[in-house]
């Protein structure tokens, strides 16, 4: 950029690769609270779901570590940006935000800033992040619909 040399990570952690039955037993799950209906087996829904979970923090864990070990060594200025797979409140977040700033936090509005447009609840789980070397502004989430994840943008700014 100019003169200025920056490494920029575009990355996609691992899914929890949820499918149709899966989200199938979440509608009866919630139909059934709304319901009170005592006839609802929960048993392998349930395991299933948590089953995929465990699976996707594993893995996203490792790929966490192994990029965090890249971006240590980086002699340039970084950002990194992309789908976490993930919320604020994750073991993945906590540890790529390490040494970071997230540019919801830093220069967005809202409560949460969802960004997973998905048939689960709303989740932000799509990031801007950078180091001590840019400044932000303007941070906006675009609603329009062209997958199951809300477009997210900042201006980010050389530090001088």
């Amino acid at each position: 950029m100019g003169r200025d040399t920056i490494r920029v990570y575009n990355i996609h952690l691992k899914s929890i690769r949820f499918g149709k039955d899966d989200y199938s037993f979440y509608a009866q799950l919630t139909d059934q609270a709304k319901d009170q209906d005592d006839n609802f087996d929960l048993s392998d829904g349930v395991i299933k779901i948590f089953s995929k979970l465990r699976k996707a923090f594993v893995i996203r864990a490792n790929q966490v570590e192994l990029l965090k070990k890249n971006i240590d060594h980086s002699p340039y200025p970084v950002i990194i940006c992309g789908d976490f797979n993930d919320t604020p409140a994750s073991y993945t977040y906590h540890e790529m935000t390490s040494g970071f700033h997230d540019s919801f936090c830093k220069a967005g509005t809202g409560f949460l800033g969802s960004t997973y447009a998905g048939n689960f609840p709303s989740f932000r789980i799509d990031y801007i992040l950078y180091d001590d070397a840019f400044t932000a502004s303007n941070y906006s989430k675009n609603s329009i619909n062209l997958s199951d994840h809300y477009p997210v943008q900042v201006f980010l700014k050389i530090a001088k």
